[in-house]
């Protein structure tokens, strides 16, 4: 189906984007204040979207078991904001999100793996080492220094 890529492209594209928005609103406030303003502003759309799309009764049904997964996922998503948004305000937002984002794919296959017995393919696996690899190559030092920019390990003039 060419709807998915075409989505996977526009998500991926605005979320290129989104750190260094992020970066320029955390610049005028800190990162607790930032967290705090997009949670009240999930939770107002949140509230709409139950009442419109009348979600209230599958919600009512939840048993503790479901209760304590939505909970967790919450605490899991606030904490991983509060300290991503530091970062992002402290560091260079491409760096940060270059690292985040596959440490947070190879945490989640992990994750899945030990935890909610999920099963990866060999082509898979090799994915995820690679994936790990270029994490541990993005942080190498040489003799004590950052190697060159890739701008200028390109030629590119500086």
């Amino acid at each position: 189906m060419l709807a998915t890529p075409i989505l996977l492209g526009v998500a991926s594209l605005a979320a290129g984007f989104r750190p260094f928005f992020q970066k320029q609103v955390l610049q005028k406030v800190n990162t607790f204040e930032f967290v705090s303003m997009q949670v009240i502003l999930f939770l107002i759309l949140a509230v709409v979207a139950l009442w419109k799309f009348k979600t209230w009764d599958k919600v009512k049904k939840f048993d503790a078991k479901t209760w304590w997964f939505f909970f967790a996922g919450i605490a899991a998503s606030i904490v991983a904001m509060l300290i991503y948004f530091y970062l992002i305000s402290k560091e260079k937002p491409a760096i940060v999100v270059s690292i985040y984002m596959p440490l947070t794919i190879v945490f989640t296959v992990f994750i899945g793996i030990i935890f909610f017995k999920d099963k990866i393919t060999l082509m898979e696996g090799i994915g995820i080492g690679l994936i790990a690899a270029g994490i541990v190559v993005m942080n190498l030092k040489f003799k004590g220094k950052e190697g060159p920019s890739f701008a200028q390990s390109a030629g590119v003039p500086i």
